[in-house]
């Protein structure tokens, strides 16, 4: 009976959070995402033998960063010649050797701009705390520009930008649903989805920018939509028109999120066409002034302002639609269920009010569509279908929705609290067998692998609690900004 009382007890208290404390509750994911990303990055590896990122999309995000902070433009040839030389003929080396190679002058890079320009504020503030360093004698030199602080700027930077659309999802949803179911959705999807992946284990990827920039775009679209002011309404269509810009900037593969527009542009019953039809043009134009960076990048690295680096190329029928939402091969919906329940979450909002909410299924369905046409669909060695990650505040909605739906039906607050820690758990573990190649990390998931790991499975734990026993602040930030020879 009292350990019944104290569950009761701190589950009516866990509803009865205040908003505060919520705020507190990012800021503490925040810090723990920051300081487990620090443990990986300061474990010694054999290559490179400093502190650096490793995946080639992550380098490539960064060159953008790094070059346009202390070289103040994007041609990347001391970038390649520096990854090079870290990498020699392991994991990125043999790819970036090869663009220098066909273009020594002016080598490409064939990511989006955006997420190195989201960087910039915190290589700016980590430049200005390594001087400040210097100047008070606790560091005897700053660090160069191809130091390891300025890697860890940029992870730092990328995880704000997440954390903040996690916020502002939690945000979204309160004027909807109360405060605790909010925030629980929000969470929900974060630690049952692909999205906690690239939180704990890659953040240099887009994703992370991404999710601020697409929780930005809902917001301001959802705001359009509920102004009834000409004036007000033309204020938040320029910013919808910036987020879906600086969206696409960072990602131009989430083109499917204009669908959003269809909300604030079918409120015929109260808004003249005339007054729309305005609105929509200062929203696409603010849109394509701020997707002016990537048009330029693109002209400076590639000669035209519309290449095409990746080689994609689309059909109406996109052959690999179902693959990329159903599929053992990365499937968004067989990696994650709990991301299919908020689906369901989301068709029953879209019953009940179709106009605000069939555009966020059609830009789920569009995402798809996207995906399904390229050749690599399942997007290389990913955690389930990382194309998605970004779009959080969309599957946030139809989450807190069933949550709400099963506490009404259940009459209890433990039933959603369970099935959301069912799929957590299972999310943790199939984080474990991907990490330790438990399950094939390029190829189709068969489930019941994941309960034959055996050695590898408990030696992946193993080497996770390594990293963090082993965590510690080396001498940061100068030239050897992380003394790798005392790290066991």
């Amino acid at each position: 009976m009292l350990m019944q009382g104290y569950r009761r007890t701190f589950l009516e208290k866990l509803w009865r959070i205040s908003r505060w404390r919520w705020l507190g509750c990012y800021l503490v994911v925040l810090g723990s995402f920051a300081a487990f990303n620090y443990a990986q990055f300061t474990y010694r590896r054999e290559i490179p033998r400093i502190p650096y990122l490793t995946g080639f999309d992550d380098l490539a995000y960064f060159a953008y960063a790094r070059s346009l902070f202390f070289d103040n433009d994007i041609n990347f040839c001391n970038d390649y010649q520096h990854l090079v030389m870290l990498f020699q003929d392991y994991l990125a080396g043999p790819p970036i050797a090869q663009w220098l190679r066909e273009n020594p002058a002016r080598p490409p890079n064939i990511y989006p701009i955006g997420t190195g320009l989201a960087a910039l504020p915190f290589l700016l503030a980590f430049h200005v705390l390594a001087k400040m360093l210097v100047f008070g004698g606790i560091i005897p030199v700053a660090p160069s520009p191809f130091s390891s602080w300025y890697v860890l700027a940029y992870l730092f930077g990328n995880l704000c930008w997440g954390v903040l659309g996690l916020w502002l999802t939690s945000q979204m949803l309160q004027r909807v649903f109360s405060s605790p179911v909010a925030h629980i959705a929000t969470y929900s999807c974060l630690f049952a989805g692909p999205a906690l992946f690239y939180f704990v284990y890659q953040p240099g990827m887009s994703h992370l920018t991404g999710l601020a920039c697409v929780a930005f775009a809902v917001w301001s679209i959802f705001q359009w939509d509920s102004e009834a002011t000409p004036l007000r309404r033309r204020v938040y269509a320029i910013l919808a028109g910036i987020a879906i810009g600086l969206t696409l900037l960072v990602r131009p593969a989430n083109l499917p999120l204009v669908f959003l527009f269809l909300t604030p542009m079918s409120r015929y019953e109260s808004i003249p066409l005339h007054q729309r039809l305005t609105e929509l043009l200062l929203s696409c134009a603010s849109a394509v002034l701020s997707f002016l960076p990537q048009l330029f990048a693109w002209r400076y690295l590639y000669g035209s302002f519309f290449p095409n680096p990746y080689g994609y190329g689309a059909t109406f029928f996109a052959p690999h639609f179902w693959q990329v939402l159903f599929g053992r091969r990365h499937g968004l919906f067989f990696w994650h269920p709990w991301l299919l329940l908020a689906l369901v979450g989301l068709i029953g909002m879209a019953r009940s009010h179709p106009r605000r909410y069939l555009p966020a299924l059609a830009v789920i369905l569009g995402m798809a569509w996207i995906y399904g046409n390229w050749e690599v669909y399942w997007l290389g060695a990913a955690f389930g279908m990382r194309g998605y990650v970004e779009f959080i505040p969309l599957f946030a909605f139809g989450a807190a929705w069933l949550i709400r739906w099963i506490r009404q039906l259940t009459r209890s607050q433990v039933v959603p609290l369970g099935i959301i820690a069912m799929f957590t758990i299972l999310n943790f573990h199939l984080m474990i067998c991907f990490r330790g190649a438990v399950v094939t990390v390029d190829g189709p998931l068969f489930w019941h692998q994941t309960l034959r790991g055996g050695h590898a499975y408990w030696e992946q734990l193993a080497r996770e609690w390594r990293i963090l026993s082993t965590w510690q602040w080396g001498a940061m930030p100068g030239e050897r900004a992380f003394p790798w020879e005392d790290i066991k």
